[in-house]
């Protein structure tokens, strides 16, 4: 009961605290300061927008030395990020262990020479299909079983913490991309993501199939998509169909 007692003060507090700041860089130094009172030198948020596929793009902001913020968005490593994509996959959190740092060798031992030797994160699907990042990493002392179960809470906490700061000073980052689909339009566009054509869709609807292709059209425009193919696909990222 006493743990639990301690984690929700610890909540409040944390919130107390971040619903008086007023810019996302106090809100990234109050978490830094945090963090560092519990054994962590660095703190890091990362966010990567749904809409971007081939090139997608996660930016750094946090305690994380400049230099390895710079490099890692430079090289976009978010894309191919293994710590990332476990956590998602699991829904926990991960510790960069050998079997991760595997994975991505190159990403690891730029990231060691920074600093960032023993880490943990967690990665959750956040408003409007955007992908949040939280990681917290030293450079002495590897993170044992029962500290990354301690943080497993913290950092879920922290996520929403963050998100409802973040969204309360109007960060655009967290600003979903907003689509209104008609019914009908939504139906087509399941059945152009399950690989039917327009004269399928026309089939299965009971409707003319330049009604469907006038349909598949606006969507389109909707989107900015270049064709039904992206604009399915785009309405899947965001969680449309």
């Amino acid at each position: 009961m006493q743990y639990v007692s301690n984690l929700q003060e610890w909540w409040e507090n944390l919130s107390w605290q971040m619903a008086s700041k007023q810019t996302p860089d106090e809100i990234y130094l109050l978490l830094g300061q945090s963090m560092t009172s519990h054994g962590f030198t660095y703190y890091a948020h990362g966010i990567k927008k749904a809409l971007s596929f081939s090139n997608a793009k996660t930016t750094v902001y946090g305690t994380y030395p400049d230099e390895w913020k710079q490099r890692y968005n430079e090289m976009n490593y978010g894309a191919d990020d293994p710590c990332i994509s476990s956590s998602l996959d699991s829904g926990c959190s991960v510790v960069w262990d050998k079997r991760l740092q595997k994975q991505n060798e190159k990403l690891f031992n730029e990231a060691k020479e920074c600093g960032l030797k023993f880490g943990i994160t967690l990665s959750v699907r956040s408003i409007g299909n955007t992908i949040s990042v939280v990681s917290l990493a030293r450079e002495y002392e590897p993170i044992s079983l029962s500290e990354r179960l301690n943080f497993e809470f913290k950092m879920r906490a922290i996520q929403a913490i963050l998100q409802e700061s973040l969204v309360r000073l109007g960060d655009n980052r967290f600003v979903p991309t907003i689509v209104t689909l008609s019914k009908r339009e939504r139906e087509i566009l399941q059945w152009t993501a399950d690989g039917k054509s327009s004269k399928d869709i026309s089939i299965i609807l009971s409707i003319s199939e330049n009604t469907v292709k006038f349909h598949i059209k606006n969507i389109q425009e909707k989107f900015n998509a270049p064709n039904k193919v992206s604009a399915a696909a785009y309405a899947a990222a965001l969680g449309i169909i």
